[in-house]
Parts: C-alpha cells; sequence; structure tokens
C-alpha cells in the first residue's frame, strides 16, 4: 500500500491514483457492498460535485486493465469486491 502499486498474478499494473484508491476500499473491506454515494466520497472526498456514474467508469477502468478482478455489481445499489471466506 505504501508503495501504491498494484500486482496481479505477479505482473504490475499501472492504474491511476483515484482507480487506486477504489481498489484500495474494496480491498479493505471484502464482500461489503458500496453504494455509489459512499464511494463518491472514499475516493474523491466530500466536496465531490458531479455524475455518480464516475464509479461506474472507474470500475469498469479497472475490470479492463485487471481481467479476473471480482468486482460485483449489486445493481441498484453499488459495487463490492467478492472475496471466497475461508474457514467458516
Amino acid at each position: 500500500m505504501e508503495e501504491r502499486r498494484v500486482f496481479w498474478h505477479a505482473e504490475e499494473v499501472e492504474i491511476t491514483l483515484k482507480e487506486f484508491k477504489l481498489l484500495q476500499t474494496l480491498t479493505e473491506h471484502p464482500n461489503r457492498a458500496f453504494t455509489r454515494d459512499e464511494l463518491l466520497t472514499l475516493v474523491w472526498g466530500d466536496n465531490y460535485y458531479g455524475s455518480d456514474r464516475a464509479i461506474d467508469d472507474l470500475v469498469k477502468r479497472l475490470r479492463r486493465k485487471i481481467k479476473e478482478l471480482p468486482v460485483d455489481t449489486v445493481w441498484g445499489h453499488g459495487y463490492r469486491l467478492r472475496m471466497e471466506r475461508t474457514g467458516q
């Protein structure tokens, strides 16, 4: 996290700061469904003015860069990073 670098299957993936913040938020809270508004605040801050579809664009760009990224669309709500639970 400190280096702000992302690796997928041992290969570094070049992503923007906003993409990194979104991915960081999702990975810190696996399986939690976030609304678009929550993600906007967490990625852009409280002073963001614009469409909540900016999150859709970030997710689309991340999915293009990391083909197997397990980010699920939660219809009518937002997004969640799907992680399998182990030991349960």
